[in-house]
């Protein structure tokens, strides 16, 4: 069910949801044999950093006076390093599956924000 369009704090919760599905779901796709478990954890812990990266993204666009492009990038980059750094860490895998489950974190972080795109699209 699609939450009203007046309702905010329901389409982030959505967003929040979709991205955490998605980057467990990266996560399990790059290292298969550590476990759901394992995958949603580190989905979650991804889903905090990429948040406070975002907000320091929205912290210096607003007072570096940057444009939408460069805090975009600032996003997708730190989403990616995040990926990364706790597909290192917290799964242990190797190089080229660290790179893609980086890649596929960065995919899915912007399918979510298009599905969200939509979303609120449809609700106008």
């Amino acid at each position: 069910m699609i939450p009203p369009c007046d309702n905010s704090l329901g389409a982030v919760l959505l967003y929040c949801v979709m991205v955490w599905i998605a980057f467990s779901l990266a996560l399990l796709a790059a290292g298969p044999d550590r476990g759901l478990k394992a995958a949603a954890l580190g989905g979650f812990l991804i889903l905090v950093l990429s948040a406070c990266i975002a907000m320091l993204a929205a912290y210096a666009m607003a007072s570096l006076g940057t444009g939408l492009l460069m805090a975009g990038s600032f996003q997708l980059v730190g989403v990616g390093a995040c990926a990364m750094a706790v597909s290192r860490v917290c799964h242990m895998l190797s190089w080229p599956r660290t790179l893609l489950a980086g890649f596929l974190c960065i995919v899915g972080y912007l399918l979510a924000g298009l599905i969200l795109l939509q979303t609120a699209a449809t609700c106008m």
